[in-house]
């Protein structure tokens, strides 16, 4: 909503503002959309985005209106971010933007825009070495370079996943895993506040 954006900006302007964490809705760009769930009525979620058409596939307006709909309120969100990220570069004030790895996010023309900014840094790291349940990859874009570097985490194969798919209680299990783990909110904290002591 354009009030809730004007309200935004007039965040950005507080005078002690040092971070902004930024988590723009994936649903719309999910890959997990590409792919047929067994048993569910018409394979589950439809393909909206695709690697040619990032903002939306040419033919979202007439054959899915409500997902258009949604198509278009999320990339304005992207924008949006977008153009705070860019803002706060230039007020050199820290600031990070997350989606999974494989996002269609990071091929919107405005993101990248961002990544292309030698400023900005990049960091993938796995779930479930952060006390999550299943193997997500996901992205951190950051400002300043090294902010995040080391949030990275691979996978080391001494615990098992729990499933992908629907969960027993009928969710999408990509869902389940929105949620932060606490050791990855630890190592966020941890990281803002050494940068914050050297600053």
């Amino acid at each position: 909503d354009e009030s809730d954006v004007k309200a935004l900006w007039k965040l950005l302007a507080h005078p002690l503002l040092m971070f902004v964490m930024m988590d723009p809705p994936c649903g719309t760009c999910s890959r997990a959309r590409e792919r047929a769930l067994p048993g569910v009525p018409g394979g589950g979620p439809p393909p909206l985005r695709s690697d040619e058409h990032p903002e939306g596939l040419p033919d979202l307006r007439e054959r899915l209106p409500r997902e258009f709909a949604r198509v278009t309120a999320a990339n304005s969100i992207y924008k949006v971010c977008a153009a705070v990220a860019t803002f706060l570069i230039v007020n050199n004030i820290a600031w990070a933007i997350e989606n999974p790895r494989n996002s269609l996010q990071w091929k919107l023309a405005c993101i990248k825009i961002v990544i292309q900014n030698p400023a900005v840094g990049q960091v993938s790291f796995q779930h479930c070495m952060c006390d999550g349940k299943r193997n997500k990859w996901t992205t951190l874009l950051f400002f300043p370079l090294g902010l995040f570097d080391s949030v990275h985490r691979v996978c080391d194969g001494s615990h098992s996943h729990e499933p992908w798919g629907r969960s027993s209680t009928g969710t999408f299990a990509t869902s389940l895993e929105t949620v932060y783990p606490q050791a990855l909110c630890d190592s966020i904290r941890d990281c803002l506040s050494l940068k914050l002591r050297l600053t």
